[in-house]
């Protein structure tokens, strides 16, 4: 029994000491290197003569600033990583953080390696100087082998200027485009801005804050576009939808946007969180008539601030929602209320809503209503019956 004893442990001792991660063949350990910070994945080629180049082939790149103690040791560190890195690799994925100051230098040789590489899927999201604008612009619209492009640009000391969206983009592959502070212009001898036309396969669309130059409207217009959602608090603007694919429509900010066109009556899922401006005295019925085009919506999630500001709403109760037939299902997401929703229904009229929303969630019963890490998940008749339907008075005696 012991020398079979001696046996085992050596093979357990053998086992424990074996390099299993060395023992991987190196497109399996460059694909497990792009899950860790390019810093930590760099620091790897101290580990062997194999580790020392493998980092250099890594095909997707993460460059935040915030993982470095100075935006100097940052700077360094880019201009080495890109300068070594094996251009014979496909540049995937490139996505390049600053919050602060950016050196001039280091942006120019992050776009102009991202361009040159045919990069496939490009992030940047940083506060440069104005004068940079036009070079990120000019880079990034003019790079036909995207696929995804994700621009966050906000300029330093609060500058109200913006990257100004072309009117033709050259993006012929690009599949998911995400914008937030933009600029989009008029179309040559029109009062509409319609930037989207000729990107032939967008799938995906996400606007932030935007403003509109030379243009009263915003056009949205494509017949691959399935996903489209907004984030806007300001900048009230009319929107037309030419979009007869679109399945999901996602909405968070104050809705001073006129939704019109025949994209909101294709949408199957839909996610509102909707607000209300302090300096607005109307009642939100613009974010009514969107409810109102959703006829053929199946699932929704609105906040419970949502429906507050649908509250302010005169006779909401009393309204029919024929549009709504095909609902299935309806989630409510509990959060903190706006103080601009508060300030606006005022102290009594809060409590009231509140307290319909909580008869709402009452009246569901086990099997239609739920609740899940803060969100509410009722069924279509509990809110359509209760909530839209039903006489105030009665709703609330009941």
């Amino acid at each position: 029994m012991e020398p079979a004893t001696t046996t085992k442990r050596a093979k357990q001792s053998e086992n424990q000491n074996q390099d299993r991660l060395g023992d991987l063949p190196d497109c399996l350990i460059i694909h497990i290197l792009t899950f860790v910070k390019c810093r930590d994945a760099a620091r790897t080629c101290v580990l062997s003569k194999r580790w020392k180049h493998l980092y250099k082939r890594m095909s997707i790149l993460l460059l935040n600033a915030s993982d470095f103690a100075t935006v100097k040791i940052f700077a360094k560190f880019v201009s080495k990583l890109l300068l070594h890195r094996d251009s014979s690799v496909a540049l995937h994925t490139l996505d390049f953080r600053r919050y602060g100051v950016i050196e001039t230098r280091i942006l120019k040789k992050v776009l102009h390696y991202a361009v040159s590489n045919n990069v496939r899927r490009l992030g940047i999201d940083i506060q440069p100087d104005d004068r940079l604008l036009p070079i990120i612009g000019c880079s990034v619209f003019s790079c036909r082998s995207l696929t995804s492009l994700k621009l966050s640009v906000y300029c330093k000391n609060y500058s109200e200027e913006k990257i100004v969206f072309p009117e033709s983009p050259d993006l012929p592959a690009l599949t998911s485009l995400d914008v937030t502070n933009i600029v989009f212009c008029a179309s040559s001898g029109s009062d509409r801005a319609e930037p989207f036309s000729n990107l032939s396969k967008l799938n995906n669309l996400f606007i932030g804050s935007y403003t509109l130059r030379d243009a009263k409207t915003l056009c949205v217009s494509s017949v691959t576009l399935s996903s489209l959602a907004f984030r806007a608090y300001c900048c009230p603007s009319k929107i037309v939808l030419s979009t007869p694919n679109l399945c999901s429509f996602d909405f968070s900010g104050v809705t001073c946007h006129d939704l019109s066109g025949s994209g909101l009556s294709a949408v199957k899922r839909v996610n509102i969180d909707a607000d209300t401006s302090y300096c607005s005295s109307e009642p939100p019925f613009i974010l009514l008539n969107w409810v109102k085009e959703l006829v053929n919506v199946q699932s929704m999630m609105v906040t419970i601030n949502t429906l507050q500001v649908l509250f302010l709403i005169p006779d909401l109760v009393k309204i029919n929602f024929p549009s709504l037939g095909n609902l299935k299902s309806m989630k409510v997401k509990m959060k903190p209320l706006s103080c601009a929703v508060t300030e606006s229904l005022g102290p009594f009229k809060s409590r009231k809503a509140q307290k319909m929303i909580l008869l709402v969630i009452q009246k569901g019963s086990s099997s239609e209503c739920s609740e899940e890490e803060g969100i509410l998940h009722l069924g279509a008749q509990t809110i359509l019956t209760y909530l839209l339907s039903q006489n105030e008075t009665s709703l609330i005696a009941s």
